[in-house]
């Protein structure tokens, strides 16, 4: 599977991404959040949060409330400095490009 992502951020530069994953390879798409200075301990979190909420989003197509909220402390931490050098709206872009490609379904913030 390919999974592209298109990025922008400060109006006029774009950030393009192409990977290769297989089904069983998400590690992979966890790294791209890498890219917008997402600490390790933040990727391992969002992956508890997700196997967490796996049968609520079986049941709502949605995101589970583990995973908004692991959102959430993460949108907290780029508006209050704690994450750096990125934008909340790239952040908030990459992070919904790589909950879409995990999911299926498309995520919007």
């Amino acid at each position: 599977m390919s999974i592209n992502f298109s990025f922008n951020s400060f109006g006029n530069s774009t950030q393009n991404n192409t990977i290769s994953v297989n089904n069983n390879d998400i590690d992979k798409i966890f790294e791209l959040l890498r890219e917008v200075n997402l600490s390790s301990q933040d990727i391992s979190e969002l992956k508890l949060a997700i196997e967490n909420d796996k049968e609520e989003v079986k049941k709502s197509n949605s995101l589970g409330r583990n995973v908004k909220n692991w959102c959430l402390s993460i949108f907290d931490k780029v508006t209050s400095g704690l994450i750096v050098n990125a934008s909340l709206p790239l952040i908030k872009e990459k992070i919904s490009s790589v909950l879409s490609a995990i999911y299926q379904f498309p995520i919007q913030f």
